[in-house]
């Protein structure tokens, strides 16, 4: 009977380390999935920003370039 209940409380304790382990796996699972979703946010805004240095930078050509044909024309 005494080591019907040691082999109980052994399983009882598997499970219990089986399941706490699984918790753990989930709750890392989570905390990657925000970084990779964090990386993603932070490469998605630092794209945009580049393209919108870009776009400046273009209009800002297009500026100094109307300003020549215009001192031409005069």
């Amino acid at each position: 009977m005494l080591i019907t209940a040691f082999m109980l409380s052994t399983n009882s304790l598997l499970i219990i380390q089986v399941e706490w382990t699984k918790q753990l796996v989930a709750q890392q699972r989570q905390k990657t999935e925000k970084i990779e979703k964090e990386t993603e946010k932070m490469k998605a805004i630092s794209d945009a920003e580049r393209e919108k240095e870009v776009d400046l930078i273009e209009v800002e050509k297009e500026i100094q370039v109307g300003r020549g044909r215009e001192k031409d024309h005069f």
